[in-house]
C-alpha cells in the first residue's frame, strides 16, 4: 500500500498530516521538501512527484513569498504571495494527482507578525472551505528563553489546531524540556 491510498492527493488537510507522518516513520522514508521561488519551480516539483509517484513538501518564506504577488501596493507582500502560493497548490496538485503538504520554512520571533496575518488568513480560508490554507507552519523559537518559547509555542498551537493545522516548533531544549513540551496541548 502506498501513500497515496493513505490521504488524497491535493494539499494535505487536517488530520491526513499526521497520517502521512505515521506512514512515512512506519516506512522508513523522507518526502523531499522545495522551498519554492516561483510557479515554474512548484510546477516542475508538481511534474516530477507526479512522475514517480512521490509525496511532495512545498515550503515557502516571508522574502520569497513576495516573488509571487508583483510589486502590489496595498497590503502585505509576503501574505499575498503566501496566499497566492497556497491557492496555485490547492488547484494544481489534485490535478496531478500528488500529496502535498504545504508549510513555511521556519519563521523567527522578529517575523510573528507574518505568521498572524498567515493564520488570520487561514482562518478567513478554513469558514470557506472548511480546510486551511496551509498544512502546517514552520517556527523558530530557539533564540527565545525557555520559558518565553513554551508561551509563543502555546499560543500558535491552539490557534493553529482550531483549524486542523501542524505547527513545527524549533526550539533550544534538552530532554527534560522535551517531555514538558510534548505536553503543551
Amino acid at each position: 500500500m502506498g501513500l497515496s491510498q493513505i490521504v488524497k492527493s491535493g494539499v494535505v488537510k487536517g488530520s491526513s498530516l499526521h497520517k502521512v507522518f505515521e506512514y512515512t516513520k512506519k516506512n522508513n522514508f523522507a518526502i523531499p521538501c522545495i522551498s519554492v521561488l516561483n510557479t515554474e519551480t512548484i510546477n516542475a516539483s508538481l511534474e516530477s512527484a507526479s512522475k514517480s509517484n512521490s509525496a511532495l513538501m512545498i515550503q515557502v518564506n516571508n522574502e520569497n513569498s513576495k516573488l509571487f504577488a508583483g510589486k502590489v501596493s496595498k497590503g502585505d507582500v509576503s501574505t499575498l504571495g503566501a496566499i497566492n502560493v497556497a491557492n496555485h497548490l490547492h488547484t494544481l496538485s489534485s490535478s496531478y494527482k500528488v500529496p502535498v503538504i504545504l508549510t513555511t520554512d521556519y519563521i523567527s520571533s522578529v517575523n510573528l507578525d507574518w505568521l498572524d496575518l498567515l493564520i488570520d488568513a487561514g482562518i478567513e480560508y478554513y469558514k470557506l472551505h472548511t480546510y486551511a490554507l496551509y498544512s502546517s507552519y514552520s517556527i523558530d523559537l530557539s533564540n527565545e528563553s525557555y520559558e518565553e518559547s513554551l508561551k509563543i509555542a502555546k499560543k500558535y498551537l491552539k490557534r493553529v489546531s482550531k483549524i486542523g493545522m501542524g505547527l513545527e516548533i524549533k526550539i533550544g531544549i534538552n530532554y527534560a524540556s522535551t517531555i514538558e513540551l510534548c505536553n503543551l496541548y
